[in-house]
């Protein structure tokens, strides 16, 4: 409907113009003399005025009339708030005006324009570009950036989209020098098309930057090639009998591929950490179940120098150059406590039997318990812990003391010798001396007391007899 009320609207004008045309004529041979009207330069406009006469414009853009307006500096801010405008979409980019905007006067008696039309049918024509850079791969358009790039620009956009900047500036400065850790060096690049530049002007919606065309000149796409395909006549027989030639036809089908396929072959320095290894070590003086880290870990360093072949990014080939531990790991130590807890003890004798227990005795309190007949005469560390004493005590004979970190002591008494020394670390099971009958003893035994934080303690109480 819009089109068709300005078509009416031009029409009308046209044929209001042929009219007035011909009164304008009429007026000038009265006046006998030519006017010269410019479109903004009029020196006969208010004599015209003063006998009636006005002046409007035909507005013209490339050649088509748009309307009429006796207001020729609101078309020419219309065309440049129109620019303006597209200026702050495409900041970024050299705009032009495509079309050429004229403005013609004409001579009339009766003013009738509708400016609001014109204006809006001018909005409607304006056609604004911009300067770009057309880039061609293979002699194939891929598509329009920025404007002012030379080939050698465009393939330093592609490299860049592929490795870091400062990789691209030392190869184009045939910086052959071997990378520093966490630096890349390009030592060779081959692009499979030619790359051609031409500025042109372009739709601003069409330019894109170095980066999206990097992307789009190395993505897939559908590209069309001929292809015979048979026709389904071939090996028929005719009325004689004779064989048909096989017959063929070309049509077209679709096939995937990239604008550009770029090959790189590049060394890489990186810096990686050599993971540490956990270790674990057992203590005798801490309880069974708990631990205790001695010493945190550190991640070692190790440095890698590779070749790597990429194509369009992907990499189709690597080889490791040359790899160096510069800084060894450092072992986290895991401590285990291998002591019992406060309520179970190892049976401190090779078998045996308890001869006397814990109590009252002959006038005196038995302090331990006493363990006999072993089917070995091997003395063994109910508990993990540091020997705090190994020597001859009077009525106790040869006898081992035993504490831990928990405070928890066992004594062992009337040794027939010792194996270990004030000092020494001993695990759960240690061997600590033979059975013997020092001391004051009726036989040969092992005399075993218990205690904790200082306070004598059942020995029944920690112990499964045997």
């Amino acid at each position: 409907m819009r089109d068709t009320n300005k078509q009416d609207f031009i029409n009308t004008g046209k044929r209001r113009a042929a009219l007035v045309f011909a009164l304008v004529i009429t007026a000038l041979l009265f006046r006998g003399a030519e006017t010269g009207v410019s479109a903004y330069q009029d020196e006969s406009l208010e004599t015209d005025r003063s006998k009636g006469a006005a002046t409007i414009y035909h507005v013209m853009y490339d050649g088509e009339l748009l309307g009429f307006t006796d207001d020729p500096e609101e078309a020419e801010r219309k065309l440049e708030d129109t620019l303006d405008s597209a200026a702050e979409e495409y900041e970024d980019l050299t705009l032009v005006v495509s079309g050429e905007l004229e403005l013609i006067p004409e001579r009339v008696f009766q003013v009738r324009t509708r400016n609001d039309v014109t204006l809006h049918n001018l909005e409607q024509q304006i056609d604004i570009k911009a300067e770009a850079t057309a880039v061609f791969a293979g002699g194939e358009k891929a598509g329009y950036t920025h404007a002012g790039l030379e080939p050698k620009d465009v393939k330093r956009e592609l490299l860049g989209s592929l490795v870091s900047q400062e990789a691209v500036d030392a190869y184009m400065e045939n910086d052959e020098s071997s990378p520093e850790p966490g630096e890349v060096r390009l030592d060779r690049v081959q692009f499979s098309q030619d790359i051609e530049t031409r500025q042109e002007i372009a739709d601003p919606e069409r330019i894109i930057t170095g980066e999206d065309l990097s992307e789009r000149m190395m993505e897939d796409r559908e590209t069309a090639e001929n292809a015979a395909l048979w026709t389904g006549e071939e090996l028929k027989g005719n009325a004689s009998g004779e064989i048909m030639q096989d017959t063929e036809k070309q049509t077209s089908r679709k096939k995937t591929a990239p604008f550009m396929q770029i090959e790189i072959e590049k060394r890489t320095k990186t810096v990686s950490s050599v993971p540490y290894e956990t270790k674990t070590e057992t203590d005798s003086s801490m309880t069974e179940g708990t631990t205790e880290v001695s010493q945190q870990g550190e991640d070692g360093e190790r440095v890698e120098e590779k070749q790597i072949v990429m194509v369009n990014g992907e990499i189709t080939d690597s080889s490791m150059i040359n790899e160096e531990v510069t800084e060894e790991p450092e072992d986290r130590i895991v401590v285990e406590g291998t002591a019992p807890a406060a309520d179970e003890l190892e049976w401190p004798a090779v078998g045996g039997y308890i001869s006397s227990y814990q109590g009252p005795r002959w006038g005196s309190y038995h302090k331990g318990i006493d363990i006999a007949r072993p089917s070995s005469h091997e003395i063994l560390a109910a508990h993990g812990g540091t020997v705090t004493s190994a020597q001859y005590e009077n009525g106790y004979g040869n006898t081992v003391r035993i504490e831990n970190s928990s405070g928890m002591e066992t004594v062992y008494a009337h040794l027939d010798s010792m194996g270990v020394s004030k000092g020494d670390s001993v695990s759960r099971g240690d061997e600590l001396g033979i059975m013997g009958e020092t001391g004051t003893a009726t036989g040969v035994h092992v005399h075993f007391e218990v205690y904790e934080d200082g306070e004598l303690k059942d020995p029944m109480d920690y112990l499964d007899e045997k």
